[in-house]
């Protein structure tokens, strides 16, 4: 996740987005802030549409790691492994959203509400998720969660995890200062052969990046592209992500004015 960061719809999206000036005080008129994002949310909690994403792409993953673990590997070769993501991967956040933009009169409110979700909230599981973990544990591949929650609110996270049935044997790999994810990816692939990345942002997996105009990026005939759906799988999140940084590069320091006009000005014709 990238350089704005504070909230989940402001840590995910401003934590997944980065630390960035998201504003402290108060702004008048930040329901067109809000209203942005309402749709979006919607769309998560009611379409069939998001749900048959999310299980395509776990069907699809499972079905790439039943032919990698059918495969005779040398005496020596690392073990596989599967690299998930948690929020919008595993976990659904979408009644913080909703709480989120009914209740927040500024970006640092989306801030205070996402550290109480963090610690307290019961997130749902996304559609697909449990089943595909399940299916993992069952080709007896190790399960690794590398996420951008702090180390601080795991133990909700992990009571959760626990409570869902949700069955993983190794520490959840949590941030503690660095939003980027490639050292603890580097951990992991140190030991193991990573056969799968599953997430909702491209800082998810570890050859992408958020530059629009770098060659990892995912623009038609870019060797990135070349992974998705074959060791990249990647579920849908129309709510917050990278390309709010496209929107504009210091979104969550507008005005909510100004927030409205970017969002306008970044669609095309």
């Amino acid at each position: 996740m990238n350089k704005m960061t504070k909230t989940l719809l402001g840590a995910a999206i401003c934590a997944i987005l980065a630390t960035s000036g998201c504003s402290s005080n108060r702004v008048e008129n930040f329901d067109k802030v809000n209203d942005q994002y309402t749709a979006a949310i919607s769309w998560m909690q009611n379409s069939t549409e998001y749900r048959a994403l999310c299980y395509q792409a776990f069907n699809a993953a499972y079905a790439h790691l039943k032919q990698v673990a059918s495969i005779k590997r040398k005496k020596n070769a690392k073990p596989l492994a599967v690299v998930m993501d948690l929020d919008e991967t595993v976990l659904s956040n979408t009644r913080a959203f909703v709480a989120m933009v009914r209740n927040s009169k500024s970006f640092n409110d989306y801030s205070a509400a996402l550290q109480e979700w963090q610690s307290k909230g019961k997130p749902e599981i996304i559609p697909g998720a449990q089943q595909f973990i399940k299916q993992v544990n069952n080709l007896g591949i190790k399960l690794f969660f590398v996420t951008n929650r702090t180390c601080d609110s795991i133990g909700n996270t992990e009571s959760i995890l626990q409570i869902e049935g949700i069955s993983y044997d190794n520490p959840i790999f949590c941030r503690a200062t660095v939003l980027d994810k490639s050292p603890r990816f580097v951990t992991i692939t140190d030991a193991y052969d990573v056969a799968a990345y599953i997430g909702d942002q491209v800082t998810d997996f570890p050859t992408l990046t958020n530059d629009m105009g770098s060659a990892t990026n995912l623009d038609r005939g870019s060797p990135a592209a070349s992974q998705m759906g074959i060791n990249y799988f990647i579920l849908p999140n129309p709510v917050y992500g990278a390309w709010l940084k496209k929107v504009h590069p210091d979104y969550f320091s507008l005005s909510p004015d100004g927030a409205q006009k970017a969002m306008r000005n970044s669609i095309k014709p």
